[in-house]
């Protein structure tokens, strides 16, 4: 399982399975495909939306978390965390809960290293009918170091300045404006300015 192998003692709440009440996905290579991830998602009872339906969010969610995996595994730019922009949803037909869901993603478009990448997704039954499928357009921004840089508080506003300079299309305002931020109501830095020094 990658997301074990790659990510042990992962918490996130799609994939990780050291998360008590996370989805728990379980991503693996396509053996068929060079181009494809796989993960098998066994929606549990505190996940129901309406009775006895799988909650359309969760699924999005399992998808979401995959489209992750597949930007950084098979996208152009391993060092970039590949952050949500928007997604396309069609929810086709409900989900029983407790029924497992084979779930896949590919890249649909891709540019440059540092440029915005679509990734598809399906979820479907044991009986191979789609029950979901989701299009998710992924940004990449500065990778793990920068995020343990910001972490530690260490001179966040230069380290997130540095690889700012490096990204190839117009996302910088909004990107410096959404993180700074959450990084002022985390208490890292008291001022957006601060992402802007250096």
């Amino acid at each position: 399982m990658l997301n074990d192998d790659l990510l042990p003692r992962n918490t996130c709440f799609g994939c990780g399975h050291d998360n008590p009440i996370g989805l728990h996905i379980e991503i693996v290579r396509d053996p068929g495909s060079d181009d494809l991830l796989r993960a098998r998602f066994v929606p549990s009872e505190h996940l129901v939306g309406f009775p006895g339906i799988t909650h359309g969010g969760a699924i999005f969610t399992a998808l979401d978390c995959l489209s992750t995996w597949v930007a950084t595994l098979l996208g152009p730019n391993r060092e970039a965390g590949w952050i949500l922009r928007s997604a396309q949803t069609v929810f086709h037909k409900p989900a029983p809960i407790g029924r497992a869901l084979t779930l896949t993603g590919s890249v649909r478009e891709q540019g440059g290293a540092w440029d915005p990448m679509t990734v598809h997704t399906e979820a479907r039954d044991a009986g191979n009918d789609l029950c979901v499928e989701c299009d998710f357009n992924r940004w990449p921004f500065p990778g793990p170091q920068r995020f343990a840089d910001i972490q530690h508080g260490d001179r966040v506003g230069f380290a997130l300045a540095d690889n700012y300079s490096s990204i190839k299309f117009d996302v910088r305002k909004q990107l410096v404006h959404r993180f700074s931020c959450s990084l002022i109501s985390g208490g890292f830095i008291s001022s957006p300015h601060q992402l802007r020094r250096g």
